[in-house]
């Protein structure tokens, strides 16, 4: 975790978020008021805050898409079928969450634990709700791979993009966003 140090430097520019070389108290590449003074942007989440928000929400869902694959699978005794409808259903499940909480307040279960929320990229975000299709973008490229899944060689390829989706953020500078931020105009920041 890299810390602020007044009249030092941090990664993203200035304390608030600003990418280096912006002008002091630049948020998120928003063009900046005229004269008047706008309160700070909160700071960027780190990866490691972002996983662990990631895990809680995995250990809330996967117990729902755990209970729904041995309902699946014994009503139709298992097969294709079972794992299709499972693939399919829990995309679902997961992708209503997402849209439902982020819709919501900007976060979910783990990002609520960690302290994190998704707000808009661009300007002072910390109050602001997302839209309905920015969480719909966001959500549909995060889970709408988990869709595919049961496809033998494309399901392979959906867990390839997923990967790739979320590792994004480690080469993404200076917003750190992974894919599903990039097109949905969201970054994570930290508000407590």
């Amino acid at each position: 975790m890299t810390n602020y140090v007044p009249g030092g430097s941090s990664p993203y520019g200035d304390p608030h978020g600003a990418p280096q070389g912006a002008p002091q108290g630049a948020h998120y590449g928003a063009p900046q008021p005229q004269g008047g003074h706008e309160p700070p942007s909160p700071p960027l989440a780190e990866w490691w805050q972002r996983l662990v928000a990631r895990i809680v929400d995995g250990v809330i869902l996967g117990i729902a898409y755990f209970v729904l694959s041995l309902i699946l699978a014994t009503v139709l005794g298992g097969g294709f079928l079972a794992v299709m409808l499972t693939a399919i259903v829990g995309a679902v499940i997961y992708f209503a969450y997402e849209f439902v909480m982020l819709r919501s307040d900007g976060q979910t279960v783990g990002k609520k634990v960690m302290g994190l929320r998704v707000v808009p990229a661009g300007g002072n975000r910390a109050g602001s709700s997302l839209t309905s299709d920015a969480v719909v973008s966001r959500a549909g490229v995060l889970w709408g791979p988990l869709a595919l899944s049961f496809i033998p060689v494309i399901g392979f390829a959906a867990y390839l993009v997923y990967l790739v989706n979320v590792l994004w953020q480690f080469w993404d500078k200076p917003l750190q966003q992974c894919l599903h931020d990039k097109l949905a105009g969201t970054v994570v920041v930290r508000v407590k």
